[in-house]
């Protein structure tokens, strides 16, 4: 294909292709259908994930849409469905923990649950009552102490306490009242 430059016409090669969607993915759209090889299409990705967007449906495969959550996580609200693998999904939420919003529920695993936790412990709320065990929930109180409110009462120990209270003093809201007067004199200790 050629297309006109300037004043000159010159042959537009696959390398003048990525260049144009290297500088915006939107061009991926308006590129002729030669240049749309899953190599290119790789190499967009790779470059920058949320190109994802624009690739024709029955182009993203497995591979592609892995690469472009490789690179963002976000990319993961731009795979069709039937490829939302676990393995797919936990890439995408270590990449970006925000691309958790786009795991489908059946598709959440305790590995995907531990690593949204970590770094927003506040979905411990989220996090079905059979999973919370006391090391998910010790994670969640570390990220932040306030989400002690969804630990299980069975699970509130003096040690998990004492780490959501180190972590947020507000987490003392919702210790059990037998380990408030422990929990406040630490408290007060570290803040005087």
């Amino acid at each position: 294909m050629i297309i006109p430059f300037a004043k000159e016409a010159r042959i537009f090669t696959e390398e003048d292709a990525l260049e144009v969607v290297r500088q915006n993915s939107e061009n991926l759209q308006w590129l002729p259908q030669v240049f749309i090889t899953p190599e290119f299409l790789l190499a967009v990705v790779r470059h920058d994930g949320l190109a994802l967007q624009y690739v024709p449906e029955e182009r993203k495969t497995l591979g592609i849409c892995l690469a472009a959550v490789q690179h963002d996580g976000w990319a993961l609200r731009f795979v069709p469905e039937a490829l939302k693998t676990p393995e797919l999904c936990l890439v995408a939420v270590l990449h970006d923990v925000l691309a958790f919003v786009h795991v489908p529920k059946e598709r959440i695993t305790p590995e995907i649950w531990h690593t949204a936790v970590q770094h927003y412990g506040w979905l411990l709320r989220y996090v079905p009552e059979a999973l919370r065990t006391p090391e998910l929930c010790l994670v969640a109180v570390e990220d932040e102490g306030t989400a002690l409110e969804f630990v299980p009462e069975e699970l509130k120990t003096a040690k998990l306490c004492l780490s959501a209270v180190r972590n947020n003093v507000a987490a003392l809201l919702y210790a059990p009242k037998k380990l408030n007067a422990a929990l406040w004199k630490y408290s007060y200790r570290v803040r005087g």
